[in-house]
């Protein structure tokens, strides 16, 4: 969240530090993607035999979507 606030004041920023801070951001929105495919990997190989599904370990939370 503190990186999408510096990304809004990107204006005032140097090119150098908006380009850190776009990479910094795109860093973390593909961890996120791959913390939740995990999670749904490990949710389906902990899944009872029997009975319903049971919720995702991790869900997405959509904060580093631009």
């Amino acid at each position: 969240f503190e990186l999408q606030l510096a990304l809004r004041q990107a204006p005032t920023l140097e090119p150098d530090a908006r380009t850190a801070l776009h990479a910094a951001l795109d860093d973390l929105r593909a961890l996120e993607k791959r913390l939740a495919r995990v999670s749904r990997l490990v949710t389906h190989a902990l899944r009872p035999l029997d009975g319903p599904p049971k919720p995702a370990l991790y869900a997405p939370t959509g904060i580093l979507r631009g």
